[in-house]
């Protein structure tokens, strides 16, 4: 298992050089498909994701938080908490994103189930968007553990992800089977029931 663990770190990787979009498939020409809408799917609910996050941030009355935001991909998310703090933290797998952040960040390239760079009771707030449904065959325990190390007593972890009950969910898998990958998703991360995410954090 050791060793598939370490070929999916090297796909997750990959995907940042070369996330094989076929941009030849007609829909994904401009009649079916825009980057604007493409857009649009992830940037409408991380923004009612961070608009949560901040309602938190703003009851708990933490002074300029130490926040982590795991994975922090291309620094995509760091405009929503920009705002709350000058403290942010980012780590990801892929050395060739990270290298896109303009942000003057702390960030770390490293795998979120072994974050050796930061000690225990580190964060107030975790953040991590997008990212256990890439891993849904490995299992989140020992991601969730490593967060809980570096998490302070008391401290805020924020999740969010696809879940398998939205309707555009079975849209997608059901244009997969059909027409392959042309989206150049990574082939094993998929949708998944919110309660399996749930149980682990238990």
């Amino acid at each position: 298992m050791r060793n598939n663990y370490r070929e999916k770190l090297k796909r997750e990787k990959n995907w940042y050089i070369n996330s094989g979009f076929n941009k030849k498939h007609f829909l994904n020409s401009r009649l079916f498909y825009s980057p604007e809408r493409n857009r649009f799917n992830y940037v409408f609910p991380k923004k009612q994701f961070f608009k949560f996050v901040a309602q938190i941030i703003d009851s708990s009355k933490i002074e300029n938080p130490r926040i982590l935001i795991a994975p922090i991909g291309n620094g995509d998310d760091i405009r929503y908490m920009e705002y709350f703090t000058n403290d942010i933290y980012g780590i990801d797998i892929s050395e060739e994103a990270i290298a896109k952040i303009s942000s003057n960040i702390k960030k770390y390239s490293g795998d979120i189930s072994n974050m050796y760079m930061f000690t225990d009771d580190f964060f107030d707030i975790i953040i991590s968007p997008l990212f256990f449904h890439h891993y849904i065959e490995f299992g989140f325990d020992n991601f969730l553990k490593e967060m809980h190390r570096v998490l302070k007593p008391n401290g805020h972890f924020f999740s969010l992800e696809p879940s398998i009950f939205y309707p555009i969910t079975w849209v997608t898998l059901f244009g997969k089977k059909i027409f392959g990958n042309i989206t150049g998703c990574i082939e094993d991360e998929r949708a998944f029931i919110p309660s399996k995410l749930s149980n682990s954090m238990k």
